[in-house]
């Protein structure tokens, strides 16, 4: 008697599977680009240029596309491991509860590592890993069911898969964006208006540089997908494999490279705003030097710490200290802020006031160490109250709220 092997009743993974899941993944990572780019125009402290928010905005969408489409491959191999029955209906089912799936252990993993003080590095990676992936699941849900109403209606109206082809990640990612903003605003008194009015000019500007971020995450979209496909490729010809296994380890690749660029240009941009900081600046007509500075402040002539490395914004800092006397010998232009002169009482002591800057110590530990002995020398441990102050990136230390504890 004659036999043969019965056909299977579940293959792996087919071409056409690894072509959806890869198409997934980047209309999954459009679209969470799409809702989070709005976010990137919230008010800051400050006003930025059109420069400043393009650059902002350009960064946000491009990490959130990049991450999203690495942690989508990475649910997408999980479906790679299921057996398939065949047809394209099967694949997106399987996608679909993997991706649904996602959304609640995501979040669930997410709640159960709150931030702690001093957490431990890996903790904070497993909670972000857990809420990408349950935006990841989120935003793959919303792509297959968008797919689904698109071919609908191509049936409906015998389009000829033209709408279906259409990427619908784009508006539905702006929508989820919409409703979280209404969400977010549900709760917030009214802010006031950012600034005037902006005329035609500024419109436009801020037109051209929104499509010039639009076109330039399209671009990096494209050329990662196709970096990641063509090393997936390259290693699953070579080594054991499937390609969404491999591609996966491309987006790895693709993305540490990224991040490799983002950390120098990063860093050079860190060095820039230090050497601002370190420039002279006089705070005075006609100069400043450190015979101005009383002798219980950083930087004075009996003073540990040194006057030419405390930067800019400490030089500044310590020559607008409060006075326990009026001072007589001030530089023009400057008021007498002194504490009788503000408050009608005496002062009890000269405020002392620690500084120390970048440059006057090669490292956090012997800084410590420094700013601890120039407190040992000014008394300051005798003092009833000792205000701890972090400075902003430039050094900048708010003179007010120091003045009005002095």
């Amino acid at each position: 008697m004659t036999g043969s092997s019965p056909a299977p009743e579940a293959t792996s993974i087919t071409g056409t599977a690894q072509a959806l899941l890869g198409r997934h993944a980047e209309q999954t990572g459009l679209l969470v680009a799409s809702a989070v780019a709005p976010q990137s125009f919230a008010r800051s402290l400050g006003p930025r240029s059109m420069a400043d928010q393009a650059v902002v905005t350009g960064i946000v969408t491009v990490l959130s596309y990049a991450t999203t489409v690495a942690t989508q491959d990475a649910l997408a191999s999980l479906v790679s491991a299921l057996p398939f029955t065949g047809g394209s209906a099967d694949e997106r089912s399987q996608l679909l509860y993997v991706n649904a799936a996602a959304i609640p252990l995501g979040l669930g993993l997410a709640q159960a590592l709150p931030v702690h003080a001093d957490e431990h590095a890996l903790r904070s990676v497993l909670r972000q890993a857990a809420w990408r992936s349950a935006v990841t699941g989120l935003g793959g849900v919303l792509v297959l069911g968008g797919d689904w109403l698109a071919e609908s209606v191509d049936r409906r109206l015998g389009a000829g898969g033209r709408l279906s082809r259409l990427p619908w990640a784009v508006p539905i990612g702006v929508l989820v964006a919409a409703g979280i903003e209404w969400e977010r605003r549900r709760g917030v008194d009214d802010e006031g208006p950012v600034s005037p009015a902006p005329g035609v000019a500024v419109a436009l500007g801020s037109l051209g540089a929104g499509l010039g971020v639009t076109g330039a995450v399209a671009a990096l979209a494209v050329g990662e997908a196709h970096l990641a496909s063509t090393l997936g490729a390259a290693l699953a010809d070579r080594l054991p494999g499937s390609r969404l296994t491999w591609r996966l380890a491309g987006h790895a690749a693709v993305l540490s490279v990224v991040g490799g660029l983002t950390s120098v240009v990063w860093d050079r941009a860190m060095q820039r705003i230090e050497n601002v900081t370190t420039t002279l600046d006089p705070v005075f007509e006609g100069g400043e030097d450190s015979s101005l500075v009383m002798s219980t402040c950083s930087g004075s002539d009996d003073s540990l710490v040194a006057w030419e490395g405390m930067g800019r914004e400490g030089r500044r800092h310590v020559l607008t200290t409060v006075r326990a006397q009026p001072w007589a010998q001030r530089p023009a232009g400057l008021p007498d802020l002194s504490i009788p002169t503000v408050t009608g009482m005496p002062a009890v002591a000269d405020p002392v006031e620690v500084y120390v800057g970048l440059d006057n110590a090669p490292s956090p530990k012997t800084r410590a160490e420094l700013a601890l002995a120039e407190m040992d020398r000014t008394a300051a441990w005798e003092r009833s109250l000792i205000m701890l102050v972090s400075p902003t990136g430039t050094g900048y230390v708010n003179y007010c709220a120091v003045a009005a504890a002095q």
